[in-house]
């Protein structure tokens, strides 16, 4: 077990010299299949993806609403202007 892990962490530290070679350390997700691109939005709803299981509805309180709201302002580079 333990060759396992230090020819593991062999392989890593030589793929950090390989570039242009896809790598277990650089190569995409499996679930990343590049998603759906809509137009302009903003930064923070316009990484790529697809969801993984079915949509599912969910209520939430007014403190989720309030943590979501605060995570967004917060994270989204186009609102700090006016949160400053």
């Amino acid at each position: 077990m333990a060759e396992g892990y230090i020819a593991d962490e062999y392989m890593i530290l030589c793929s950090r010299y390989l570039h242009g070679t896809e790598t277990k350390a650089n190569r995409v997700g499996r679930n990343d299949n590049g998603g759906v691109k809509h137009g302009k939005k903003l930064s923070i709803f316009s990484h790529p993806g697809r969801p993984l299981r079915a949509m599912k509805m969910c209520d939430m309180d007014e403190r989720e609403k309030q943590q979501a709201h605060i995570y967004a302002l917060m994270n989204c580079p186009e609102a700090l202007p006016f949160i400053q």
